[in-house]
């Protein structure tokens, strides 16, 4: 029973995070930061470069992927945009 409270709250936490983290890419999104990620991830190997690179500064995958399921949610990138980063 303890598991199952813990394997709900744990998700309910991460479902919380993700909704604080798209209202604060929502917010944040201006122009100038709009610009720059279409610049870095117009093209497939351009998202790539970049994930790579973000990938080895922040060195969490899982840190990456739940950044990118922010900005999509905000509208900063589109999926197609992320798949690549990812």
């Amino acid at each position: 029973m303890v598991t199952i409270l813990s394997a709900v709250g744990g998700l309910a936490l991460f479902l919380y995070g993700m909704r604080v983290l798209s209202q604060g890419m929502e917010q944040l999104a201006g122009s100038k930061l709009q610009e720059w990620l279409d610049k870095a991830t117009n093209k497939p190997w351009k998202g790539a470069t970049f994930g790579a690179m973000a990938t080895s500064l922040l060195q969490s995958s899982s840190l990456l992927m739940v950044t990118m399921m922010g900005l999509i949610n905000g509208g900063l990138l589109t999926l197609e945009q992320a798949i690549g980063v990812m």
